[in-house]
């Protein structure tokens, strides 16, 4: 057993069992002492309604216990592009484009209109949640599809986002059959 310079056991230059349990508690207890201090996302109006958000601001839900997650091992998500899961569970199929327009609008800061553009990405998201076996297409399905490609839609065209999700679909589907042709893996393991 040695000292190190600021007087604690260490073990060959390594802290000792006992400071690395006491880091770890420490360590723990300002993670739990930050998911009870989390800031909560502005209500759904506030959020429609104000066109400036903080960048700063992170929507961080405490972990359910009642509620079984769909991610398995996934207890929170903190992002600044998370929303909260009461926006994210809305049935799209029953709002209006205006509504789900809007929204879009209030959590990603823009002021678009819809176009014609945005009424096929609806479509394609549609199709696609029907493809996947989905059932219903909800606001965080809407989101999730369109958050990646919001930035082409530029001077109020969605005709450009549309073409960059077709885009991507067909550049998987290429991967995919490279990596069948190649032998890279399996042709069941793809469908699996």
């Amino acid at each position: 057993m040695e000292k190190s310079a600021s007087g604690a056991q260490t073990f060959g230059g390594w802290p000792s069992p006992k400071a690395r349990t006491k880091a770890s508690i420490l360590l723990a207890l300002r993670f739990t002492h930050l998911l009870s201090t989390y800031r909560r996302a502005p209500s759904l109006e506030t959020q429609t309604s104000q066109r400036t958000r903080n960048p700063q601001e992170i929507f961080c839900p405490k972990p359910s216990r009642c509620v079984p997650h769909c991610i398995p091992f996934q207890q929170i998500h903190c992002s600044p592009i998370a929303i909260p899961p009461h926006i994210a569970d809305m049935q799209c199929d029953i709002l209006s484009t205006e509504f789900i327009m809007n929204t879009l609008n209030g959590i990603l800061d823009t002021k678009h209109r819809i176009d014609a553009g945005f009424e096929r990405c609806l479509k394609y998201i549609r199709q696609e949640t029907r493809y996947h076996r989905l059932g219903h297409m909800d606001f965080g399905t809407v989101y999730g599809f369109l958050r990646p490609w919001w930035a082409y839609a530029t001077s109020h065209n969605f005709g450009a986002v549309h073409n960059k999700m077709e885009m991507h679909k067909h550049d998987i589907k290429m991967l995919w059959c490279k990596a069948a042709q190649s032998h890279a893996t399996s042709a069941s393991m793809l469908t699996q």
